[in-house]
């Protein structure tokens, strides 16, 4: 596969150890990323480069709506930095072109799907997001280390509390209010119900107005919402039609990756009937 190098940052882990990571583009226009812990990606890996990536790919879960379209084990990789033809390098997006963006409706989606228990605790994914910062942030003492908070709109418009954990001299200055950032494979979580954003300092990076503009509309962010089939749900289910299924390794947590409406489908193609939450008829 032969890519461009959109971007290239150094970071540390959450547990200290040295890491690079790289962002690029296919000649396709597709995304993928590559990260490197405990050691430099290749020699010549810099923004602007051209490489050619022979190796294992990984594509994202449905819980990762990143708008990466693969994920490169650099293990199992080779990287090698190559001078492209003419005819090659028009066939690539402009230097500074954005990976594919998460809007506030699908990171709600996100949300719901990846919490297969129905619990908000459970919630996970990663994202890349444009983000307007909308005023000062506020920094703060966590349970685990230092976080800096602030209140942003996402491309399509909707309000979000995102966190910076471990900020630097540059964090707020980099989200300073009416800045335009970049945020990159970030974490999503919800807490009081309210679903939010966070990572490192090397994930949020200044971008200009033509590639974030100021969103048309402006509005709150969705409530978190539950999974009607959790992990109870289905398994309950199958006890009844097939239990033999329950015997498979990872069976319910594959299912569970799928989107409600799917399972029911696919429930109802093979056994004429579909899991259904249990109704609590004590109204009290």
């Amino acid at each position: 596969m032969l890519a461009k190098v959109l971007y290239s940052r150094s970071f540390k882990t959450r547990a200290g150890q040295a890491a690079n990571s790289i962002s690029f583009v296919d000649s396709a226009k597709q995304f993928g990323r590559a990260t490197f812990i405990g050691h430099p990606p290749p020699v010549g890996c810099i923004e602007g480069a051209f490489i050619e990536i022979n190796g294992t790919v990984k594509i994202p879960s449905r819980f990762c709506a990143s708008g990466f379209a693969c994920e490169v084990l650099p293990k199992s990789a080779t990287f090698k930095v190559v001078d492209p033809t003419d005819d090659e390098t028009v066939q690539f997006l402009p230097d500074g072109s954005l990976p594919a963006l998460t809007t506030g409706p699908q990171l709600s989606a996100v949300a719901t799907l990846s919490a297969s228990n129905g619990f908000e605790k459970a919630v996970k994914g990663k994202v890349n997001v444009a983000l307007v910062v909308l005023g000062p942030g506020t920094n703060y003492q966590g349970s685990s280390c230092q976080r800096f908070k602030t209140l942003c709109w996402l491309s399509s418009g909707q309000e979000i509390w995102v966190t910076v954990w471990e900020p630097d001299e540059s964090t707020e200055e980099t989200m300073s209010p009416g800045a335009r950032v970049f945020g990159e494979n970030l974490s999503l979580g919800c807490h009081d119900g309210e679903v939010s954003l966070s990572g490192s300092p090397d994930q949020f990076s200044c971008v200009d107005r033509a590639r974030c503009p100021t969103p048309a509309i402006r509005e709150p962010m969705e409530p978190f919402k539950p999974r009607a089939l959790t992990e109870t749900v289905v398994h309950r289910f199958f006890l009844k039609h097939n239990k033999a299924k329950l015997e498979v390794p990872g069976f319910i947590a594959n299912l569970m990756k799928l989107p409600d409406d799917e399972i029911h489908s696919k429930c109802q193609a093979r056994y004429h009937a579909t899991p259904e939450p249990a109704h609590d008829d004590f109204d009290i």
